[in-house]
């Protein structure tokens, strides 16, 4: 889900990949632990390593 939000190129289909990713979200029941753990996780993934990767994402879009 997340990655179906980062590829969307306009408004309206950003809403609705935000809005699924949120109820997704919204229903699942974690632990403590697992909540960091996944947060943590997703951290990793999406965190910018370089300021050129961001201004090729923004040629892009």
């Amino acid at each position: 889900l997340i990655d179906s939000l980062v590829i969307q190129t306009d408004a309206n289909s950003k809403q609705v990949a935000d809005f699924a990713l949120i109820t997704f979200v919204q229903s699942l029941n974690l632990t403590d632990n697992q909540r960091h753990e996944l947060i943590s996780l997703l951290d990793d993934k999406y965190r910018v390593s370089s300021i050129m990767a961001i201004a090729a994402g923004n040629l892009s879009i």
